[in-house]
């Protein structure tokens, strides 16, 4: 974060962001069901596809509001 020189006072990202990337994508690992853990890979890769259209909605919409702001 201080390479990229982001101002993030409050760890946000790393508290959120990583975090929550990987909430999404441990639900489809340890689901005992269908997931990883269960041999079955459907689960964990419409969790990879819901982080990468999280993760592109989220660019697309800061971009959209701090690219003016600038």
């Amino acid at each position: 974060m201080q390479r990229l020189r982001v101002d993030d006072p409050l760890d946000a990202f790393s508290i959120h962001g990583f975090c929550g990337l990987w909430g999404v994508l441990a639900s489809g690992i340890f689901n005992t069901t269908d997931g990883l853990v269960a041999g079955k890979s459907e689960v964990f890769g419409g969790c990879c596809l819901g982080a990468v259209v999280i993760i592109a909605w989220s660019v697309l919409w800061a971009l959209v509001v701090f690219l003016p702001m600038k």
